[in-house]
């Protein structure tokens, strides 16, 4: 039974990750799950206002692939992010989402 996951919870996920880590280990967990993105803005979060228009803005880029990976592979990154204890740490923080 596939499952469908909103793309409001994978512009969350990518959000999370990148901000407690960085959009390099965000690339690196999809790696270790067979899941190969990567999207251009992430070479340019170096400058604050791009990281900052992106963590402000709807951006369903990554929302939009995770549509087409097969759910045997993003149930366990969905799970490792989730339960991140990093990011569970960061849940009263202004920019958790």
């Amino acid at each position: 039974m596939a499952i469908n996951i909103p793309k409001k919870i994978w512009v969350y996920v990518e959000r999370l990750f990148i901000c407690q880590y960085s959009a390099k280990d965000f690339k690196k967990l999809l790696k270790e799950y067979d899941i190969v993105y990567n999207n251009k803005i992430y070479g340019k979060f170096a400058t604050t206002k791009t990281l900052y228009t992106f963590m402000s803005e709807e951006n369903y880029d990554f929302a939009n692939f995770m549509q087409t990976v097969p759910n045997y592979k993003y149930l366990q990154l969905l799970e490792s992010v989730v339960f991140d204890s990093k990011i569970i740490e960061s849940k009263d923080d202004k920019w958790n989402y």
